[in-house]
């Protein structure tokens, strides 16, 4: 007996692309509901989108998997990381973010380490957020 596979809720967008070179296209974009990550991209030509929404069956697209979480449930914490203000040196922050980033935690934003709006004076740390999906 085949192995069922998993069904997943979540939400599809399209909108027309304009881009600067190149032809206008429809991307179409699917949503994980759990994890709320994007999933996929989906392009198709106007005149492809057209034909599909008619009913007018296969038409080349191109397409992009994105997620690998898909189905798992995001958790969030935020850490106090002590940096040195001013530093901007990629390895050091690299250095510093690592002993916080096991357990399958990576930072959202590791811009965050050396971003004054995320400075405490009074702890001389930074809040830096983290994420993991589950």
């Amino acid at each position: 007996m085949a192995k069922e596979l998993p069904e997943y809720t979540g939400t599809i967008r399209f909108g027309k692309v304009h881009p600067s070179h190149g032809d206008n296209f429809v991307r179409i974009e699917l949503t994980d509901e759990i994890s709320r990550t994007l999933v996929a991209h989906i392009d198709v030509s106007i005149t492809a989108f057209g034909e599909l929404t008619s009913g007018s069956g296969d038409q080349p697209c191109t397409f992009q998997l994105i997620s690998n979480v898909i189905g798992k449930t995001p958790e969030y914490k935020t850490e106090h990381i002590k940096f040195p203000v001013g530093e901007h040196d990629k390895t050091l922050r690299e250095q510093a973010l690592a002993p916080y980033e096991v357990g399958g935690w990576r930072a959202t934003f590791r811009d965050d380490l050396g971003n004054m709006h995320k400075y405490n004076s009074k702890t001389k740390t930074y809040a830096v957020g983290f994420v993991r999906y589950v």
